[in-house]
């Protein structure tokens, strides 16, 4: 009778926790640690490269530093940065990776009247960092520093 209690137990454990699992992993079936996950909330650039060059102010200014990205779970994306003393947004855009995880693509952001579409490569994506790069179609290369701005990122 001893040995019958440990056993009952020990199959149930096994039991609760075959059923608790989700096909695709992770506590709501992703992977919790994967890009769509790193990705979504709010980001701030704090470096911006044009040319090869530092830049610290830009008429592009969805890639001025200091602008806010807001990266939503369904791929929505918001644009928000201060125009001169003013904020200015855009809540039109979209993102979405491509070639397995290693480029984003950003399009329909209408910001201060400049269209921004663009594939980037990804050269970091960690909770808290996010490094890409792209080429305008004026043949200018980008490159953009971010860091997440969410209390929850860990």
């Amino acid at each position: 009778m001893k040995r019958i209690v440990p056993i009952i137990a020990l199959i149930s454990l096994c039991a609760i926790l075959s059923v608790s699992c989700y096909p695709g992993g992770g506590a709501t079936g992703g992977n919790i640690n994967g890009p769509e996950y790193r990705i979504v909330g709010p980001w701030q650039i704090t470096h911006t490269y044009l040319n090869g060059v530092e830049i610290d102010t830009t008429d592009y200014y969805a890639n001025q530093p200091g602008a806010f990205y807001n990266f939503y779970a369904d791929h929505p994306l918001e644009v928000m940065n201060y125009v001169n003393g003013q904020i200015r947004y855009s809540i039109n855009g979209f993102w979405y990776f491509n070639d397995d995880n290693t480029k984003l693509e950003i399009s329909r952001v209408n910001f201060m009247g400049r269209r921004y579409e663009y594939t980037a490569d990804i050269y970091k994506l960690t909770k808290r960092e996010l490094i890409y790069d792209y080429d305008d179609a004026d043949g200018n290369h980008w490159r953009i520093h971010m860091n997440n701005r969410s209390l929850y990122s860990y």
